[in-house]
């Protein structure tokens, strides 16, 4: 979220953490990627963790965080020592192997380098907001780009749990 104005950036983070409580986490700290240096840091920030939900916003900025901040480079073995990963719209995009067609909704002017890569944290490209009404055209044609097994396109209220290889879907309607 760091291209919105402060204000309208806390509001945002404080939703997400309203949204979390009530879904039963019960400790959260706000990790800023941008503020920490290395990923030493990241790790020692993330020790105590049992999981990481990696908020939307623009998918480079939150792509370059991860690498200047270092947190691209352990983010694999951190999910291997037992972490779980979450996340929502561009935090599901970035585990991804592919950042391509993103920039078809999400302005990479802002960051000085354009990451295309994604973490390679699952074997297919999350197509998010595929039925939203504000983007789901421009969704679709991002889709088209990716073979059907590369990629996994999700409403907005849908998720997906993928878990030693095995995927499942899940849908709130």
């Amino acid at each position: 979220k760091d291209y919105y104005d402060e204000p309208i950036r806390n509001e945002k983070i404080e939703k997400l953490i309203n949204y979390l409580k009530e879904i039963g986490f019960v400790h959260l700290i706000i990790v800023d990627l941008n503020i920490l240096g290395n990923a030493a840091e990241v790790k020692e920030t993330l020790k105590e963790a049992n999981a990481l939900w990696v908020a939307g916003g623009n998918t480079f900025n939150l792509r370059y965080a991860m690498k200047k901040s270092g947190f691209d480079s352990i983010a694999k073995d951190l999910i291997e020592a037992g972490l779980v990963y979450g996340g929502d719209s561009a935090g599901a995009v970035v585990a991804g192997p592919s950042l391509k067609g993103v920039e078809k909704v999400d302005d990479n002017s802002h960051v000085p380098d354009v990451i295309e890569e994604g973490l390679n944290l699952i074997p297919f490209v999350v197509i998010p907001h595929i039925d939203s009404e504000y983007i789901s055209e421009v969704m679709r044609q991002i889709a088209d780009q990716y073979e059907g097994d590369q990629k996994i396109e999700l409403g907005d209220n849908e998720a997906v749990i993928y878990e030693n290889g095995s995927l499942t879907k899940l849908s709130s309607k």
